[in-house]
């Protein structure tokens, strides 16, 4: 069985579920000049699937070297057989962060500042791209934190939806309803990103009233 081949089998067993979203990804992606042994990314991966609560569960792993960093992607199937239902995997952010604490400090590697785990007072870092937005960016050729600073410069320089709706098309972008969004915003390649999280430091709230001036409708 190849790869492709595990991941529908994984996924088939949804079927007769109401999970939407059978499959776990995870990303296992420490720092160039940190290298692991096999045995430590066994423990890695070992490590996540208990925290995550997939301990048992089928999984495909895939190792490999990209831009000379080494790192591993793991899919678990969500779907507990016996049971006939999905394993939760809510508040996954936070059991990332926990795990990687735990494997930094037994692996000797710098720490990472994380937004839920350790904070100490520290600053909440800013959103790293997900795997989804860098997989965008790869198709379009735009650097996903260039397009949010533009935008965030272009939003505290008006005042109003309008004015802002005028100097995204002057840049290039369209602002535009989404399904599932208040509003997104189309790039110059044609992909679509989520206003909310192009825009650094504003409320959801704060973002609906500056834009209650124009018709979603249009």
């Amino acid at each position: 069985m190849n790869l492709d081949q595990a991941l529908r089998e994984m996924e088939a067993f949804g079927a007769g579920t109401r999970c939407k979203s059978p499959l776990y990804h995870a990303n296992i992606d420490p720092r160039a000049d940190e290298r692991l042994t096999p045995e430590q990314w066994g423990r890695a991966v070992d490590a996540l699937e208990a925290k995550l609560g997939f301990t048992g569960q089928p999984r495909a792993l895939v190792q490999h070297v990209k831009e000379g960093r080494e790192h591993v992607h793991v899919v678990w199937s969500r779907i507990d057989i016996e049971r006939n239902r999905a394993i939760p995997d809510s508040h996954n952010y936070r059991k990332h962060e926990e795990v990687a604490r735990v494997l930094e400090r037994e692996f000797g590697h710098e720490r990472v500042q994380g937004a839920h785990v350790e904070r100490e007072g520290k600053e909440r870092p800013a959103r790293t791209p997900s795997h989804a937005e860098m997989q965008q960016a790869e198709r379009s050729g735009l650097d996903p934190k260039a397009i949010k600073a533009e935008i965030t410069a272009l939003w505290r320089q008006t005042d109003s939806g309008k004015a802002f709706a005028g100097a995204l098309a002057e840049a290039g972008y369209i602002l535009a309803r989404g399904d599932k969004r208040d509003f997104i915003v189309i790039d110059q390649a044609g992909e679509s990103h989520s206003l909310a999280r192009r825009i650094d430091g504003v409320k959801a709230a704060d973002m609906r009233a500056r834009l209650s001036d124009i018709d979603q409708a249009t």
